[in-house]
């Protein structure tokens, strides 16, 4: 029979399950069962104390290419730390999860990977680029930088303040570019 992907929840970080569903599957002799194992990765991206922090954190569920066989996998799942159960079918249960197609399982992986591929570019700022400031007194303001210090990741911006124009020097982690 052919692997096939299925996807497992989990309750732990994904690549420690994806580590233990290798270690399980040779232990138990049958590593020819088990094919490619996806993690699924989200790039978070949050402001702390106005420095921009970027962390992978994996997602709840991971694809799994296997050969499907209820008994086997389901001893081997009981053994592995943080393996949840197949979508689409429970081990418990008795009955056999929903494999996915491959074209599924590829587009997942493109659309996770464009979501971070976007978060995780630099931005680079350049006059004349429309900003929206994210942190400070200004917050929510739309503005255009006027100045760009590469060096000190500053931009200076002509922010409207009781209706004249006041210069204000703003950290690349305050501002983000504003997007049509």
């Amino acid at each position: 029979m052919a692997l096939r992907w299925y996807i497992l929840k989990v309750r732990k970080d994904g690549r420690m399950v994806k580590d233990g569903l290798q270690k399980a599957f040779q232990d138990g002799k049958v590593s020819d069962l088990l094919g490619d194992i996806w993690v699924p990765i989200e790039t978070v991206e949050k402001v702390v104390r106005g420095k921009k922090i970027i962390r992978e954190v994996p997602l709840r569920f991971i694809c799994v290419q296997l050969n499907f066989s209820e008994k086997i996998t389901s001893s081997i799942l009981d053994k592995v730390e943080g393996a949840g159960f197949f979508v689409g079918g429970s081990r418990r249960s008795g009955y056999k999860p929903e494999a996915v197609d491959v074209a599924e399982i590829e587009q997942m992986r493109s659309q996770i990977e464009k979501e971070n591929s976007t978060k995780k570019k630099k931005d680079f700022y350049t006059e004349g680029d429309v900003i929206r400031i994210i942190e400070g007194p200004f917050s929510g303001v739309e503005s255009t930088i006027k100045e760009v210090d590469l060096v000190k990741k500053k931009v200076t911006v002509a922010i409207k303040f009781f209706g004249n124009f006041r210069q204000t020097e703003l950290n690349f982690n305050e501002i983000e570019k504003k997007i049509d």
